[in-house]
């Protein structure tokens, strides 16, 4: 998790833009010690468009399970793996119509 400040320089805007992008739904930030925003560095967007998953490490059960899944949601894996980023770097662990028996952790 970022400061404004910081998730500006990265993606090299004014922290302005940031806070433009928070409002827009561009990126996702927590609220810590009152007011305090901290940006997450995992979803720092650019064009709107949310980062692409590396999916290189996945294993044939992986990608099954995930198929199976976003076609339980009715959309696509690609959908679904921005919904997962999104939770996830919101603080929430996104399980919707999450099917049984998912792949071994382990062989991640």
């Amino acid at each position: 998790m970022l400061r404004a400040t910081q998730a500006a320089k990265i993606v090299d805007v004014a922290p302005r833009t940031i806070y433009n992008y928070l409002k827009n739904n561009k990126v996702f930030a927590v609220k810590v010690a009152g007011n305090t925003l901290r940006v997450c560095s995992h979803c720092l967007l650019r064009d709107g468009q949310m980062p692409e998953v590396d999916d290189t490490e996945f294993t044939p059960d992986h990608r099954e399970y995930l198929q199976e899944w976003a076609n339980n949601l009715g959309v696509s894996v690609e959908s679904l793996l921005g919904r997962i980023v999104k939770a996830t770097c919101e603080g929430d662990l996104y399980v919707e119509k999450a099917p049984k028996g998912r792949p071994d952790d382990q062989s991640l």
